[in-house]
């Protein structure tokens, strides 16, 4: 029978069923696809238990009894016994109780010295106290739980941004190619999930986003969980919590995981453990709005860094080369410089490689102060314009600028594209000087932003001519 089943044949409920499991006095077996099947055995067993835990036996005889390493006999004479002391024990606390009353004392004139004494004289019974409740110990906070696991997703996103960016060398990338970068990202940062959340927890005790929220994960023993239950235990989250992070059907998962937390009920993955929160502090939530706020944003310093060139400072012109290749790289240019600063491609097209410009390089002592790129045509058919080689070695020795860093770099490159893109005559940014001049006649551009095809128009003259260069004045 399932676990609902079982509830309403024992009139027990899943937490108090969940308890008496992880304390070994129950044992279902499993079905091939690892849900429980209760028997009408454990059913009786459960029966068993609930009739002596509520003749108020505690566990641990219970265990020795189910056990056979104590008979029943002798239990339930040492339990009467006790309940025989609790009784007396009772009987004198309300006869000093009904003393108390008749003497018409008050708070204020309370003298307690000589009332303690005759309770003192009772025997003292030991099952006084209530009953305690027989559930898995759990919490029912379940936005605390949810922002938890968030935080930890932010932590483990950044960890991927860190080694996608610096490790692999992979940049961010748009067009056809985003929706399977975010595939990637998405598998990525489970499987950072399933290699560190365990590795936490087992070790250290707490994920990031548990220590913030002060939320204590332990095994029923109180000892930390081992990699593999804390690996088995997210594979629980994943499975039944938020079903691998699929949109939209994800937030159908945490809505049942809600209601069920709501509820006390400890979650699937939650067996044979002990999930508690240590208090509810302003302060954690202040924590995990800064944490959650700055592993966010930090995304965007760390792209910048990463898309800095490879070469800053004082270039040579094999590394002012190595600069403009990465750059041609990541904006998809078919163009490069070969170890002497000159102009190759990497594609076979006659179009492309009709009348190269030409790179003249300023030196002192071996190192760059300008670049001029120069390139003209005045053939009557279609060709590139290449000014996507004047605007990369614009931007190759420009973002080589100390002045220029993670913090102001897609800005100053924004700022320089739009000064290229509106021809400016002569401009200048961080240190770095431009003079574009360009002339042209009987020809058509049409291009984006990096170039573009030149359509020859009319009969008349076809001219075109671009002079750019870039100086260092610092």
């Amino acid at each position: 029978m399932t676990i609902k089943e079982l509830e309403e044949r024992t009139g027990l409920t899943r937490a108090n069923i969940r308890f008496y499991e992880a304390e070994g006095l129950l044992s279902p077996a499993r079905l091939p696809n690892g849900y429980r099947d209760y028997s009408e055995g454990d059913a009786e067993t459960l029966e068993k238990v609930r009739l002596l835990r509520r003749l108020r036996l505690d566990l641990d005889t219970i265990r020795r009894v189910q056990g056979g390493q104590l008979p029943l006999a002798d239990a339930l004479t040492e339990q009467e016994r006790a309940l025989e002391r609790d009784r007396a024990e009772a009987e004198e606390a309300r006869q000093v109780c009904r003393r108390l009353l008749d003497s018409g004392a008050d708070y204020a004139t309370l003298t307690p010295a000589p009332w303690l004494a005759a309770l003192d004289r009772a025997p003292a019974g030991p099952h006084m106290a209530a009953l305690p409740a027989d559930r898995a110990e759990t919490v029912d906070h379940p936005w605390v739980r949810l922002l938890a696991r968030l935080l930890d997703g932010a932590v483990y996103g950044t960890v991927w941004t860190v080694l996608q960016l610096f490790v692999l060398g992979w940049l961010p990338v748009t067009g056809g190619e985003e929706n399977l970068s975010r595939v990637v990202g998405w598998a990525a940062v489970i499987g950072l999930f399933f290699l560190l959340e365990p590795l936490l927890l087992s070790t250290w005790g707490y994920t990031p986003g548990k220590a913030i929220f002060g939320l204590k994960l332990r095994r029923a023993d109180g000892g930390k969980l081992t990699y593999g239950q804390a690996a088995r235990r997210l594979l629980g989250v994943y499975n039944h919590g938020q079903f691998w992070s699929i949109p939209i059907v994800e937030l159908f998962f945490w809505w049942k995981s809600r209601k069920a937390c709501l509820r006390g009920e400890p979650l699937p993955w939650e067996e044979g453990t002990s999930y508690i929160l240590k208090d509810e502090a302003t302060w954690r939530g202040l924590a995990f709005a800064g944490a959650y706020l700055a592993l966010n944003l930090a995304v965007f310093p760390l792209t910048a860094q990463a898309m800095l060139p490879p070469n800053r400072g004082e270039l040579t012109v094999a590394e002012f080369a190595e600069n403009y290749n990465e750059l041609a790289r990541m904006v998809g240019v078919d163009s490069r410089l070969d170890g002497e600063g000159a102009l190759v491609l990497d594609v076979d097209s006659d179009v492309l490689a009709e009348d190269l410009p030409e790179l003249t390089y300023t030196l002192e002592d071996g190192v760059i102060t300008g670049v001029e790129v120069y390139w003209e045509t005045d053939r009557g058919n279609m060709t590139w314009d290449h000014r996507d080689v004047s605007q990369l070695a614009v931007l190759s020795l420009l973002t080589a600028q100390r002045s220029v860093n993670c913090l102001n770099h897609l800005s100053v490159i924004d700022r320089a594209e739009t000064r290229m893109e509106d021809w400016t005559e002569q401009w200048s940014l961080h240190g770095v000087s431009v003079s574009d001049w360009n002339g042209w006649a009987g020809y058509f551009r049409n291009g984006g932003q990096y170039g573009g095809f030149l359509h020859p128009v009319g009969d008349e003259e076809h001219f075109y001519e671009t002079d750019v260069r870039i100086t260092l004045t610092d």
